[in-house]
């Protein structure tokens, strides 16, 4: 018998039991603490929608709705240092904020950037968190 049948007919989740193994995995503590609060609920977010597969969870009230969201933070100020003749090309804001783009990140940003113009930057990033780690741009606008 070949491997791959073998492991078809001895493997103990499959296809046909996904289901039931998928609620157990999703209301897992282990499951909980893996993804660390990346699902809210959706009454949090005020989200919320009744899904037709799922039912109507008010009349279950011992499990909340959840969405996946991602956080974002919005940083606004004009622009005190634009490097465009290297890589990565900077930007740093009059709030504090520094930004690190490609050329081809440089040239989805809605607007020209130049020196002394506003520029709105969308981060992905947790408004609590306060650390020197990098985050992901969603999102810049430069305005006059």
């Amino acid at each position: 018998m070949g491997k791959f049948k073998e492991f078809l007919i001895t493997e103990e989740v499959g296809l046909a039991d996904i289901g039931p193994n998928i609620e157990r995995l999703f209301n897992s503590q282990e499951f909980g603490n893996q993804i660390q609060g990346a699902f809210v609920s959706s009454q949090w977010n005020n989200s919320y929608t009744n899904t037709p597969w799922k039912g109507n969870d008010n009349i279950n009230n011992s499990k909340e709705p959840v969405d996946l969201t991602i956080a974002s933070v919005q940083r606004t100020g004009r622009i005190i240092s634009f490097l465009d003749k290297k890589t990565p090309i900077y930007i740093k804001l009059s709030d504090g904020t520094e930004c690190n783009f490609t050329y081809q990140e440089l040239k989805k940003i809605e607007g020209v950037p130049a020196i002394g113009k506003t520029m709105t930057v969308i981060f992905q990033r947790h408004p609590d968190d306060v650390t020197r780690q990098f985050s992901k741009i969603e999102k810049a606008i430069v305005t006059d």
